[in-house]
């Protein structure tokens, strides 16, 4: 269970290091907008609040399982 546990929290890892280079690095969105500063921090304010949400279950599940 624990091998789980560092495996999905690897994987999480890699993935956020991604997002924030796609999102720190496109000059176009999906909608076809230009991204400026603000609209980037935004971008990465909205990826935190999604990293905050996933880190919270992780410990959750970290929690559970120090218990068994």
């Amino acid at each position: 269970m624990k091998r789980l546990w560092w495996l999905v929290t690897i994987i999480w890892s890699f993935l956020l290091g991604c997002a924030v280079a796609i999102v720190m690095t496109r000059t176009v969105d999906g909608a076809g907008v230009t991204q400026t500063p603000a609209l980037r921090i935004i971008s990465l304010v909205i990826l935190g609040i999604v990293v905050i949400f996933v880190c919270s279950c992780q410990l959750i599940w970290w929690l559970i399982m120090r218990r068994h």
